[in-house]
């Protein structure tokens, strides 16, 4: 029947959720330890701010995926494709990872808890894996950003 829709507001979300998500509460996550915003009292704040950090980030990330998709899918009168760009892959593949580092971290350090020498040995792991995820999602961003540039010419 020839009818449209704009979707732009709700794929809006988007960059304003993967932004608040990554660059700011995931970095502040990743400070959590040295550099924290907000003062801690001891080691054991400090892993409840990370972990804090790190849920609102993973929530901020599924909710600012979910607004991209169905954006696509409600757009009329035909659906944009999901997945369709290098930048959308590699969103997928970040937020796969990150979804795995966020269970991997909860169930070694705060639901049940390793041992401490398991935890002590899976920390340079648990720390490298946050940190090259942490990149590529910034690397993520830009390729969106780039998509949204070269689209605009």
């Amino acid at each position: 029947d020839g009818e449209s829709n704009d979707t732009s507001q709700l794929f809006n979300w988007h960059p304003l959720l993967l932004t608040l998500g990554f660059p700011v509460l995931m970095a502040e996550a990743v400070l959590a330890y040295r550099a924290p915003l907000v003062p801690v009292k001891d080691r054991a704040h400090s892993k409840a701010y990370h972990f804090l950090l790190h849920t609102a980030a993973l929530i901020c990330t599924v909710l600012g995926v979910v607004a991209a998709f169905k954006s696509h899918t409600l757009k009329r009168p035909a659906p944009v494709p999901n997945l369709y760009s290098a930048h959308s892959w590699m969103g997928m593949a970040v937020l796969s990872l990150l979804t795995f580092q966020y269970l991997m971290g909860a169930g070694a350090y705060v639901w049940p808890k390793l041992p401490l020498g398991q935890r002590r040995a899976l920390g340079p792991l648990h720390s490298y894996l946050g940190k090259s995820i942490f990149v590529a999602g910034l690397a993520t961003m830009a390729a969106g950003i780039q998509e949204k540039q070269v689209g605009r010419l």
